[in-house]
């Protein structure tokens, strides 16, 4: 069963170092003020809904 899991577990941890970029590019170019301001507010907002999943595991997760 694990075969069967695996890709879907590397599509949603690269789905979510993708979206922690895609924040942090989309965050910059808000501060620097560059053109297209509407589109890095949709970006702000689409990365932002997709780091909630990983955002509530880490924040909800048994670390002892």
């Amino acid at each position: 069963m694990g075969e069967a899991i695996a890709p879907l577990f590397v599509l949603a941890t690269f789905l979510t170092i993708a979206a922690g970029v895609g924040e942090v590019s989309a965050v910059i170019s808000l501060v620097r003020g560059e053109r297209l301001g509407w589109l890095s507010w949709i970006g702000v907002v689409v990365n932002a809904a997709l780091l909630m999943p990983a955002a509530y595991l880490l924040l909800t997760a048994d670390w002892r």
